[in-house]
């Protein structure tokens, strides 16, 4: 199986996904220089290690150990997710290799959808925390250190117009006013075309000749 098809592999037959959100990128930042500076510190002093049998063995172990720390925060960055479908949005928590949460709540359920931006490197670098408020039993389902959260926001937003459209969901305040006034304008519209140009009233000075050609 594919690391793409495990983000599919729990849907309906009927269900597909929109966005597939994950954390963004600085959070990894931290890891990967630890990663980086372990490698070069083990490249650097390779000639004290590989000495002795026992310094060679060492050495490795460390190696092992590092690329096994690096591949681990990765695996953890990948599968912590936030899968938006056009039926429902699942949070998946990854804590660990075998260790995971995993929280979801259908459109229907949702009240709100808010984004928050803190802090000079968040606003610097686009990334925030998006909060999904429910009317379940969870009050909200919230994703922190997503990239570009104004946009996902929209795609949440669009995701959830998209299933009131399929399902028969009540309209919003606002598509019913644009609505009313849709329906105010067609009204209009069709009364000035039934309105034929015969009906007009004749012209003063027209009626006042046809007097005169009376007496």
């Amino acid at each position: 199986m594919a690391l793409s098809d495990y983000f599919t592999q729990t849907l309906k037959d009927d269900e597909a996904v929109v966005a597939v959100i994950r954390k963004h990128w600085i959070t990894l930042a931290f890891p990967a220089i630890l990663a980086v500076v372990g490698v070069g510190l083990l490249i650097g002093f390779i000639d004290v290690f590989f000495r002795t049998a026992v310094g060679s063995g060492t050495w490795l172990a460390l190696l092992a150990f590092v690329l096994a720390f690096a591949g681990y925060r990765w695996v953890v960055h990948y599968f912590d997710s936030f899968i938006i479908t056009d039926l429902r949005i699942i949070d998946i928590d990854q804590t660990g290799l075998f260790r995971r949460t995993v929280s979801e709540t259908t459109f229907d359920k949702v009240q709100d959808v808010t984004y928050s931006v803190v802090g000079f490197a968040a606003t610097a670098l686009d990334y925030g925390t998006v909060t999904v408020q429910t009317a379940g039993a969870e009050t909200k389902i919230e994703l922190d250190h997503v990239p570009g959260p104004r946009q996902v926001q929209e795609i949440v937003v669009e995701a959830q117009q998209l299933f009131r459209k399929r399902h028969g969901g009540e309209m919003t305040a606002q598509q019913l006013v644009e609505l009313i006034a849709k329906t105010k304008n067609a009204d209009v519209a069709a009364t000035d075309e039934a309105s034929p140009a015969g009906d007009e009233p004749a012209e003063e000075g027209s009626t006042e000749e046809a007097a005169e050609g009376e007496e």
